[in-house]
């Protein structure tokens, strides 16, 4: 028995400590890309959104434009569908906007707090978003495959999803791959294509504004 309970307590003090490991290095990469992106104040580009279905064991693409202006700036338009308007998502003032153009409607959030999980969007993640404030948010740790970093939310409440992975190109420390666990187990996957990245075009928060004319708003919670 005095063996097996001193087993118990090599096996866990050795899964804490590899988890401390974890953690470290995952911060630690956060502040490298900190660093390396500290004079970007814009991008743009374009990626490729996948969901995949592990029930039905389907998946769906769609190409996006995006556009980011440090640090709280973010629009995404999603190519149209069977003839509908281009879907956007929009972070502008303070305030999160959902175009969903089969409804006519714009879902709408306004950040609540500093701390707030949505306030932090996957692609701004990406781009020198500073550590510690990911960690308030955020419990950090390395990836097990591959070279990047797992975002677990530190309030689940505040989250759309269970988990964020964001895989980093080793070289350039560019994000190249997000993978957005859903409640569901559904996994969403956005692919940067990094060629076409475009670093401090000229942006100004007007080119942010909200113009979805005709559109009902719904409020979410």
């Amino acid at each position: 028995m005095k063996s097996f309970k001193l087993t118990a307590l090599v096996l866990l003090t050795c899964l804490v400590s590899a988890t401390a490991v974890a953690q470290g290095e995952g911060l630690d990469l956060l502040r490298q890309m900190e660093s390396k992106f500290a004079n970007v104040k814009s991008v743009a580009g374009s990626f490729s959104q996948s969901r995949k279905d592990p029930t039905f064991k389907t998946e769906s693409t769609i190409p996006a434009s995006f556009q980011i202006l440090k640090p709280s700036y973010f629009r995404a338009v999603y190519q149209a569908e069977q003839g509908q308007k281009p879907s956007v998502q929009l972070i502008s003032d303070r305030m999160y906007y959902q175009y969903v153009p089969e409804f006519n409607q714009v879902n709408t959030y306004q950040f609540k707090g500093d701390s707030n999980v949505r306030d932090l969007n996957y692609l701004l993640l990406g781009f020198g978003a500073k550590a510690d404030e990911v960690n308030k948010v955020y419990k950090v740790s390395s990836l097990e495959n591959g070279y990047g970093v797992l975002l677990i939310p530190r309030n689940p409440a505040e989250a759309s999803f269970k988990s964020i992975a964001m895989e980093v190109d080793k070289q350039s420390l560019y994000p190249a791959r997000f993978t957005m666990r859903q409640p569901d187990n559904t996994d969403l996957t956005v692919r940067l294509n990094t060629g076409s990245l475009e670093i401090n075009p000229s942006l100004s928060p007007s080119d942010f504004r909200p113009n979805f004319p005709g559109a009902k708003q719904v409020p979410l919670d």
